[in-house]
């Protein structure tokens, strides 16, 4: 053996550790050491579920939870903003239900408790059977749903109320009265008796200390939902333009520079103390209730119906209060469904093969 071996053998192991490069002294550090010596990435991937969650932040941790644990943690104002409209109100007590009471020829929608702090808005909306009668009360009832505080009142033209307009109700979803009265008298204008029925209902009904607004919502008309919070804080009677009406685009007041009303723009009459459509004014309950005796006149004249009622009301122009953008903006059109053409119904009548008259149109 050389002296060179020698010496190599009397090395103690400390001093071979010493000579070992890098990758072999790692190989030798115990499993706290290589730990010790990893990156943070490296350090991220070995730590357990547990230490990496106690790492995130709230959001991070919410998204791992699933829905049983993230309901376990929210408060109860959260818990119930998720809940549908029949779930909340399975949870109200007796008493809260009491208060939207179900039922009869009036229905009260949960919707309504919202907002209790707003005026309501009483559409009356005289209708009549024809072919399409249930295609427009459908149309403008999907508009209505969308109105916060908002009772409808329907009234049929018909000796008694019918099991079309009843179930379409019933279905709405909406807060609704449901009543009904015949024209009598061929002289007098479609749906001014059902519109007076519909007045006497709301001051007969409706408490004193309920603020409202009264508006006449006939059901062939489109309605924009900004109409219908425009009028709501009506203090007298509030006006704005209304489209595709009187042979011309639009009619409308005409404002002077203080933005009152001077004039209108109108093709039939525009003498008329107020030349308005019906679509074009709303009458708070309050002042409504001060002249309770005003109703709509029968015997007015084509075009004179809505002019007769204001004068009624004992209203002058400089009263009136401008809406949609000092009646800049149509808001409502007095829109006509095209009668269908029912031809090819007689036809399969006649060869006994008629549509099934159990199904509702």
């Amino acid at each position: 053996m050389t002296d060179s071996d020698a010496q190599r053998t009397i090395l103690d192991e400390t001093q071979k550790l010493a000579l070992l490069d890098e990758t072999q002294k790692l190989a030798l550090l115990e499993e706290t050491q290589k730990l010790a010596l990893l990156n943070e990435t490296q350090t991220q991937a070995l730590l357990d579920e547990t230490q990496k969650l106690a790492l995130l932040d709230e959001t991070q941790k919410l998204a791992l939870l699933d829905e049983t644990q993230k309901l376990a943690l929210m408060d109860e104002t959260q818990k119930l903003a998720l809940l549908d409209e029949t779930q909340k109100l399975a949870l109200l007590d007796e008493t809260q239900k009491l208060a939207f009471p179900v039922g009869g020829d009036s229905k009260t929608s949960p919707v309504e408790r919202d907002s209790k702090t707003i005026p309501t808005i009483y559409a009356i909306t005289p209708t009549y059977t024809r072919p399409v009668q249930k295609a427009e009360l459908t149309r403008v009832s999907q508009t209505f749903l969308h109105v916060s505080n908002f009772h409808w009142i329907v009234v049929e033209d018909t000796e008694k109320k019918t099991q079309l307009v009843s179930r379409l109700l019933t279905n709405s979803g909406l807060t609704y009265t449901h009543l009904n009265v015949k024209k009598q008298d061929k002289t007098t204008h479609r749906g001014i008796p059902q519109r007076n029925i519909g007045i006497d209902w709301i001051l007969e009904n409706v408490t004193r200390d309920q603020e409202g607004v009264v508006y006449f919502a006939d059901d062939d008309n489109t309605y924009n939902l900004r109409l219908f919070e425009e009028m709501r804080t009506t203090q007298k009677v509030s006006i704005w333009p209304v489209g595709l009406v009187g042979g011309i685009r639009f009619e409308s007041p005409i404002l002077n520079d203080a933005g009152k009303v001077s004039s209108w723009h109108t093709m039939y009459a525009p003498d008329r103390a107020f030349a308005i459509d019906m679509a074009g004014f709303a009458v708070s309950l309050k002042y409504f209730r001060q002249q309770s005796h005003v109703r709509f006149d029968p015997k007015s004249r084509p075009g004179w119906v809505e002019p007769t009622l204001l004068v009624q009301l004992g209203l002058k122009k400089e009263d009136l209060e401008p809406r949609a953008e000092n009646c800049s903006k149509v808001l409502v059109w007095h829109t006509k469904t095209q009668n269908p053409d029912l031809s090819s119904e007689k036809k399969l009548i006649a060869l006994g093969k008629p549509s099934d008259p159990t199904v509702e149109v």
